[in-house]
């Protein structure tokens, strides 16, 4: 979407365009300008309540039909809060030690 809108001579916030993700090139067009904002989940917290989730099914306890796993608005403004760099780039080594 973000070439459309450079082929088209409207990027860099003439049409205002928010994506959805934290993919590699959603991030870099959110710091060219390009994108205004990106609506991002933790996939970290997705997958971690997934796991406990299929466990407590497995168990026969009582699961929600529905889980809020939350999401963030991250801007230009924000995006090198912690917390927001945290969902922008998830410390996969982390978790995975």
């Amino acid at each position: 979407m973000t070439k459309a809108l450079r082929d088209l001579g409207l990027a860099g916030g003439k049409v205002k365009m928010i994506g959805f993700d934290a993919g590699s090139q959603s991030v870099a067009d959110m710091k060219n300008g390009d994108v205004q904002a990106l609506v991002v989940q933790n996939p970290v917290l997705m997958g971690y309540l997934g796991v406990v989730t299929a466990v407590k099914h497995l168990r026969g306890e009582k699961v929600e039909k529905r889980i809020d796993t939350g999401v963030s608005l991250i801007t230009r403004e924000n995006m090198d809060q912690p917390e927001m760099k945290e969902l922008l780039y998830p410390p996969i080594d982390k978790y995975l030690k």
